[in-house]
């Protein structure tokens, strides 16, 4: 008999199929780009060439138009994790949202505790890292020990909308906006590494103040119309979301 009424009591309370919310598979990827691609990108060709980007992230979400300034946001990727553009290291993550539209898209620039698979000792309390050589040919690092929530909010007065057909879209970084106004021939090439320039809090620290205000602007969200994980130039000239 008890055992009757608490099957009769979950089928009372247990949602019907056709009242959960439908969901439908998400792809999301962080990827790298360059507005200025012969000043500063990952290749040989340009004056400024990137050879790691290494960023710790935490929480990547995004917020329902219904509940846009609720707290109601649906998680991409949930806890800490870390990704590499360069080499492209863990930088897509597939899930299920709920079918919605959706008004911004939230990620949080975290510091990392440890250490990563082929990460640089310089990454462990740092959020961001960037090796690269500069138009002379000198090596610099940049790291940055940057906190912060970074929200892309949507283009389009409705939102962006993720339909039953799924969506693939790209957290795509701008290295070029990353380095606006930032000449790295003024950094003092006076380091214990050498050869090597450093930016960070302790070696030319002005110029990191310069990187870390630029972080955040260099931040958009795409659709990967095509799939394949990278922002070709179509793709780029629509934003779903932006950094306002």
């Amino acid at each position: 008999m008890k055992l009757a009424l608490l099957a009769l009591l979950i089928s009372v309370f247990e949602p019907l199929d056709a009242e959960r919310p439908a969901r439908s598979p998400v792809t999301l990827t962080f990827a790298l780009y360059s507005s200025t691609p012969d000043a500063i990108d990952a290749t040989s060709s340009a004056k400024i060439r990137i050879d790691a980007v290494w960023i710790g992230l935490q929480d990547a979400r995004l917020r329902p138009t219904t509940a846009c300034k609720g707290a109601d946001a649906k998680a991409v990727v949930a806890g800490s994790f870390t990704v590499e553009l360069v080499k492209r290291l863990a930088t897509t993550t597939e899930t299920k949202l709920e079918v919605a539209r959706y008004c911004a898209f939230e990620v949080q620039l975290r510091r990392t505790k440890g250490r990563f698979a082929g990460a640089p000792s310089d990454l462990k309390n740092a959020s961001i890292v960037v090796d690269g050589r500069r138009a002379d040919g000198v090596a610099f690092t940049i790291r940055s020990r940057l906190d912060s929530t970074l929200t892309l909010r949507a283009v389009e007065l409705e939102g962006f909308a993720l339909s039953d057909a799924g969506a693939r879209w790209i957290a795509g970084i701008d290295i070029a906006r990353w380095f606006e106004n930032l000449d790295l021939l003024e950094a003092s090439a006076d380091s214990p590494r050498g050869r090597t320039v450093v930016i960070d809090e302790k070696s030319n620290p002005e110029l990191l103040a310069k990187f870390n205000a630029n972080v955040e602007q260099g931040f958009a969200l795409f659709d990967d119309g095509n799939g394949d994980k990278n922002l070709d130039t179509e793709e780029r000239a629509r934003p779903i979301a932006v950094r306002r």
